[in-house]
């Protein structure tokens, strides 16, 4: 072993020995054909002291082996395989068996770039912070990347202001995979096992705000790839629930922030509406467009002249309250032209 070599590889040791060990948590579901790029990703992270926990969520493919063959090679790596139980669950396993500092999700069809657990952690330490987050790309099947995040913005924020940011566009999002967390902030806190979709928010909302301080880096370390997502898909009025629950907390314990927070669940709202109009399933989603335009009616008056509601967006919601056919004939066309343009 050259000279070089050898002292890069004690570094390294006393790195391991000098750093608190962080546990990044992966669930996983027949994902044979992303899951080598996503563990690599994670192995190949500039910090080292890594607890990386699989849980092989029941799969049926050949993901159980290609796990399993990554850990005998990599002692970081731990894989725990269960019947299938949903992302919940296996999320739910993660945090049970996790003996790190902090905690970390990544999806097991993403990847993240190099240096995205050292950012947050860093981040954190530096501002002296219980949340650390970053951005995020959106990345097509071409490979292709986008990202809608404000650039170049770095903030130290508390809980009220945290929910002003998470319910406007370019700041963060309700997912768990672009944050770190001291593990502290987990204790007693699972994902909603019966939750079909939007799984993340409300334990998204409770880290909000059992957070004393968060940091927020429009850095993207993190590649969403939107295509094939195994472990959650499909339309559900979960996540409109959850942020109208959101809206409620708000209201009473974060007064300042309740304009960002009907905002942001208009938006959920609406995203999902959107999911209906372009699968063609208004009509089996009757109930739910009827209840979407009642809280059009009831809270777009609110914040109609808030400067983070552009004409052209109040416009188009308002379209959607008065005339949902021709929103959704409209709504169709723009996504033929926009594909990537979307919250998460």
């Amino acid at each position: 072993m050259a000279a070089s070599e050898a002292i890069l590889k004690v570094f390294r040791y006393k790195r391991i020995d000098m750093d608190p060990l962080i546990s990044v948590i992966v669930p996983v579901y027949n994902s044979e054909k992303k899951i080598t790029r996503c563990i690599s990703s994670i192995r190949k992270q500039n910090y080292d002291n890594l607890e990386i926990i699989i849980v092989d969520d029941g799969s049926n493919d050949k993901t159980p082996g290609i796990c399993d063959d990554i850990a005998s090679v990599d002692s970081r790596v731990k894989v725990i395989h269960q019947n299938n139980q949903g992302p919940s669950a296996a999320r739910n396993k993660g945090l049970d068996t996790a003996v790190g500092e902090y905690i970390s999700f990544v999806d097991s069809d993403d990847y993240v770039l190099p240096d995205m657990i050292s950012r947050m952690y860093h981040n954190l330490i530096e501002n002296d912070c219980d949340l650390s987050i970053v951005s995020y790309y959106r990345e097509d099947e071409n490979g292709k990347r986008y990202c809608n995040s404000k650039k170049n913005v770095k903030i130290k924020i508390n809980t009220e202001e945290a929910f002003k940011y998470i319910n406007l566009p370019g700041y963060f999002y309700i997912v768990v995979w672009d944050k770190l967390a001291k593990a502290k902030l987990y204790d007693g806190l699972r994902f909603p096992v019966n939750s079909k979709n939007g799984e993340d928010a409300p334990v998204t909302y409770e880290l909000l705000q059992r957070a004393t301080s968060i940091v927020y880096d429009s850095t993207p370390e993190y590649c969403y790839c939107a295509t094939e997502k195994g472990l959650s898909s499909g339309i559900t009025g979960d996540l409109s629930l959850t942020t109208e629950r959101m809206l409620s907390i708000v209201r009473e314990k974060y007064p300042n922030a309740e304009k960002y927070a009907v905002y942001g669940h208009l938006s959920e709202c609406i995203g999902m509406y959107n999911k209906i109009v372009l699968q063609n399933k208004r009509t089996e989603w009757k109930a739910y467009e009827k209840k979407i335009r009642k809280e059009l009616h009831k809270l777009l008056p609110k914040i109609k002249k808030e400067d983070f509601l552009d004409r052209k967006q109040f416009l188009q919601w308002k379209l959607l309250e008065l005339c949902p056919s021709i929103y959704g004939l409209l709504y169709r066309e723009y996504k033929k032209s926009h594909p990537e343009i979307m919250r998460h």
